[in-house]
């Protein structure tokens, strides 16, 4: 059996052999996510892998669970005679190691950080007037607002260059239904609707926050938001 959820920030696929999992085992599965869900939020891509199988000779369970990260690999494994408690101790496990790695990648120099995914990389090739921002927003002047936002566009075209990896149906996409430019202005679409709300943080951070929403609005419904984007551009 295989089961498999990519919502939130994490994939996660579970299989099993010789077992059926079911729907409350996989409930008590997925409530036992949540810390590493948070911990892997910085990554680009984090695909967790865990397998289980059950030994009737042995009466026990085998748990596998394999975390992929950027340039990064972590896994575990564990025996119990009941599987969510082999399971829960791998996650425990797991995320140990998630930790003593991110401390390591944090002593390591600032390029080597970045290729993780681990820092905030969106900054303008000049300070925007926030000012001129402020007034477009509140007067509904989207082509004036993009112009003066238009001092992130390269640092949002790389960085969402390398987070489209966490979704493999948009980054197949690439070049065919979807390009890069279009999801970068589905961010500064996002921004325009947001700015008068946004939080108190440095505007590159807030971009960068709204990368993954706008990648799942095309991934979900590209045509539509497609045609939003042209009649917008027109």
């Amino acid at each position: 059996m295989r089961y498999t959820d990519e919502v939130f920030d994490l994939r996660v696929q579970i299989q099993t052999r010789h077992y059926e999992l079911g729907r409350e085992m996989r409930e008590r599965m997925e409530s036992e996510l949540d810390s590493l869900r948070k911990l892997v939020r910085t990554f680009p891509v984090a695909d967790l892998h865990a397998d289980v199988a059950r030994h009737p000779r042995k009466k026990d369970f085998h748990v596998k669970v394999t975390l992929r990260l950027p340039h990064k690999t972590l896994f575990t494994g564990e025996r119990d005679e009941r599987p969510e408690r082999a399971y829960e101790q791998c996650i425990r496990k797991l995320i140990n190691k998630v930790k003593g790695y991110k401390e390591a990648l944090g002593r390591k120099p600032a390029q080597e950080r970045a290729a993780s995914g681990l820092v905030h990389e969106v900054y303008p090739s000049r300070e925007p007037d926030l000012e001129k921002l402020t007034a477009a927003a509140r007067n509904g002047d989207y082509p004036a607002f993009r112009e003066e936002l238009r001092v992130y566009d390269d640092a949002l075209h790389e960085r969402i260059g390398r987070w489209i990896q966490r979704y493999p149906e948009v980054e197949a996409m690439l070049g065919r239904e979807v390009v890069l430019a279009e999801i970068v202005e589905e961010v500064h679409l996002n921004a325009f609707e947001r700015f008068l709300d946004r939080p108190a943080d440095r505007l590159g951070n807030w971009l960068e926050s709204l990368m993954d929403p706008s990648i799942k609005a095309l991934a979900g419904d590209p045509d539509g938001e497609k045609e939003n984007l042209r009649m917008v551009n027109s």
